[in-house]
């Protein structure tokens, strides 16, 4: 309550000046003048009052006026509050409603990579036998024929190959397959990665830093976890090559493991531009990609999140201390004694097996 006429500040500069801070901004304001006239009422409701009371007036007045702005003032309190529970429940209904949308077109994606499946693999089967049959032939063929005829087989076998992968990998994204707990030491898949991506590692000039104790084994497949690692240490030296420049520090790719009770962790740390803060929680989705148009399917990351949790573990992204990202994986711990046979090398198609995201 504040009187319309004031020695050093009036009130129609009171008003304004307490709408225009925010605590003050909804407080219920009562002007009092000796001024009857329309115009002066007028002028204190646009200025930010909620009431004008003329002098003189009665106790009784005063005492009424004063709880209609009180009770005003709490309901319309009240009314924020439930206008901000609604905007969350919205939200939550927005969410919910995505997850919705995203599980009807997980569920339609799997029966179109079933009729994919169905569809291609019976001509790539034709096409394996053709090119047994055409392999067996380039034995008749003229010494100086072969050479060229062998290299054309080879390449449309690597493309058959190359189809066939990108076919399952789409099934195990759709469907993953139950995993069978067997004993895997974490530093074998980790070599296997790092063996198949040799090249880029060197062409880049990237440093490659190794922390992974020898005892440290997880429960899992051997070869899906090594197809986990290879799209993350990919993805890793492609941010790293796409950013380097004259002045920038020198690339490096840190990898390490550790057990503690049951969980062991495995992180993968580069020191490439980072992923934006809006994309981390967006970056394990099917189809979400941030490279250009040809150039990733948006689907590796999605493997890879299906993979590990089918393995009873999970997977996640952060920024890295200093730059970067660091990607870490919790898995459930086993024991050395119980793990199973090395596994034969990889083949020439898993390892040309397609790792875009």
């Amino acid at each position: 309550m504040a009187d319309y006429m004031m020695p050093n500040l009036d009130g129609l500069s009171l008003c304004r000046e307490l709408r225009d801070r925010r605590v003050t901004l909804m407080l219920p304001i009562m002007l009092v003048t000796a001024r009857s006239d329309e115009d002066v009422r007028l002028t204190a409701l646009r200025n930010g009052a909620n009431d004008v009371m003329v002098k003189p007036f009665s106790l009784t007045e005063f005492h009424t006026r004063v709880h209609n702005l009180v009770h005003a003032s709490l309901l319309q309190k009240e009314l924020a509050l439930r206008n901000a529970e609604l905007e969350q429940t919205l939200a939550e209904l927005r969410a919910a409603e995505r997850d919705l949308i995203q599980s009807e077109k997980m569920a339609a994606l799997g029966i179109l990579t079933g009729g994919i499946m169905h569809e291609i693999n019976n001509p790539l089967n034709f096409a394996r036998s053709a090119l047994f049959i055409l392999d067996r032939r380039t034995g008749k063929l003229p010494e100086e024929s072969k050479g060229t005829l062998k290299e054309v087989v080879s390449d449309i076998r690597e493309g058959i190959n190359r189809i066939s992968t990108i076919i399952s990998d789409l099934r195990t994204f759709c469907h993953p397959e139950t995993v069978m707990a067997a004993a895997c030491p974490v530093s074998e898949p980790i070599q296997s990665a790092i063996r198949i991506l040799s090249s880029p590692l060197k062409e880049f000039h990237i440093q490659l830093h190794e922390d992974v104790p020898a005892d440290i084994v997880v429960r899992g497949d051997r070869n899906q976890l090594t197809l986990v690692l290879l799209n993350l240490l990919k993805n890793a030296i492609d941010a790293l090559a796409s950013s380097m420049t004259p002045d920038s520090a020198p690339p490096q790719i840190w990898i390490s493991a550790s057990s503690e009770g049951t969980a062991t962790d495995i992180l993968i740390r580069d020191n490439g531009p980072g992923i934006p803060a809006t994309n981390l929680s967006r970056i394990f989705d099917p189809f979400f990609t941030t490279k250009p148009a040809g150039e990733g399917t948006g689907l590796g990351l999605s493997v890879c999140y299906r993979i590990i949790t089918a393995h009873g573990g999970n997977i996640s992204a952060d920024a890295a201390p200093g730059g970067g990202t660091v990607f870490t994986i919790r898995m459930p711990r086993a024991n050395l004694k119980k793990a199973a046979p090395v596994l034969p090398a990889e083949s020439d198609a898993f390892a040309d097996h397609v790792l875009t995201t």
